[in-house]
């Protein structure tokens, strides 16, 4: 009977230090498993909100202008010459002057002197010739005008975005999860430029033409100024053409106009995007790794301007408008794709916890126009932002 017993409290002892060496070694094999409330998350879901800054691959936008295609107005006239009617002067023909004319008769195709001709001032004769003096105008107009391609300039959208998560999880394993995961975010773009590119000019000059008629009195003393003579052919005669003719010119007035554009563009955009994809999780301690990819959609609304002004000055003064081109065109894009993201949480209590992530979304090229410009950008690009999450 004692022999027994003896063998039973062995058995015993024997079955309790078993049992004790097994909970040890599942403790030493349940490295993710923890009694502090904080470190044992409440698996089910996880609602996260906070910010993320993205930067978006980029574009270009390949400006156009309107300029290039208007017909312009002469501002300042065209080149213009009016000569007073002192005809050529090396045949006959009848001549106006400021001071008096001399004109054919009936007897100048025989003679080639007239007696129908006459003069205002008595300072006109000197020197042995009678004196005419005429003058008259000439406009030169030069125009010219510059254009040159409006350099594309970049599309380097980046900035702060909201984002809010949705996550579902469950522990399939001593701290290994597996579950789902939907995101959305708001990223708003905003890209301006600015640029001239062309240039007209004009300028004016205008003359007064000086005409200086000398006519040779052949010893003939002219009547007293003013004489007008009559074309009957009495009085006294003059040679119709006349000996001397010096003509020269002086500058009475300018003027300028200048003509240059200015072009400016804008493109707003609001990108939406919405992806959802499955996860999988390692929790240690208070720590959770989480890794998550799968499909999204970008949704893009877009805004986008375009407003050329033709600025006019003249003779130095303020330049004013003095046409203008504007343009104004949006649309929404829809692009499918897919992303890649990796995060990590620390749990402050057993419902909440704060994460910061890291992303990629692959999702295309969006294109667009306005007026004679368009645009072309690609919304793949990175993300990395933090969280604050409550679960439930």
């Amino acid at each position: 009977m004692r022999v027994v017993v003896y063998i039973f409290t062995g058995y015993y002892l024997s079955f309790l230090m078993t049992s004790k060496s097994r909970a040890g070694d599942a403790l030493a094999k349940e490295p993710f498993s923890s009694n502090d409330p904080a470190r044992a998350p409440v698996p089910g879901f996880r609602l996260s909100g906070g910010w993320m800054h993205r930067s978006l691959k980029g574009g270009v936008f390949h400006s156009e202008s309107q300029s290039q295609n208007v017909v312009f107005p002469r501002f300042l006239g065209r080149d213009h010459r009016a000569d007073p009617r002192v005809g050529p002067s090396g045949s006959p023909g009848n001549r106006r002057y400021d001071d008096g004319f001399v004109n054919t008769d009936a007897g100048t195709d025989n003679d080639g002197a007239t007696a129908h001709w006459g003069y205002d001032n008595p300072s006109q004769a000197r020197d042995g010739s009678l004196w005419f003096h005429a003058e008259g105008t000439r406009r030169e107009v030069h125009e010219s005008a510059f254009y040159e391609d409006i350099d594309d300039w970049n599309l380097d959208p980046e900035g702060n975005a909201p984002v809010v998560q949705l996550d579902w999880s469950t522990e399939v394993a001593g701290g290994w999860s597996v579950g789902v995961q939907a995101q959305w975010s708001l990223l708003h773009m905003e890209e301006g430029h600015s640029a001239s590119s062309f240039t007209f000019f004009s300028q004016r000059n205008d003359y007064v033409t000086h005409f200086k008629d000398g006519y040779a009195l052949r010893g003939v003393i002219p009547p007293s100024a003013p004489y007008e003579g009559s074309d009957a052919g009495n009085g006294a005669l003059l040679d119709n053409v006349p000996a001397f003719r010096r003509n020269g010119e002086t500058v009475s007035g300018k003027s300028r106009a200048h003509l240059h554009n200015s072009v400016q563009e804008s493109l707003d955009v609001d990108v939406h995007t919405l992806s959802l994809g499955p996860t999988a999780g390692a929790r240690i301690g208070r720590v959770n790794a989480q890794i998550a990819g799968g499909l999204s959609v970008t949704v893009a609304d877009w805004d986008a301007r375009h407003r050329e002004v033709l600025y006019l000055s003249r003779d130095g003064a303020r330049a004013r408008e003095w046409r203008s081109w504007e343009s104004r065109s949006g649309g929404t894009k829809v692009l499918p794709g897919f992303y890649l993201q990796s995060s990590a949480s620390v749990s402050l209590t057993k419902k909440i916890d704060i994460s910061a992530f890291g992303r990629y979304d692959w999702c295309g090229e969006m294109q667009g126009k306005v007026g004679p410009s368009s645009f072309t950008v690609d919304l793949s690009g990175w993300s990395a932002g933090a969280m604050i999450g409550v679960r439930f």
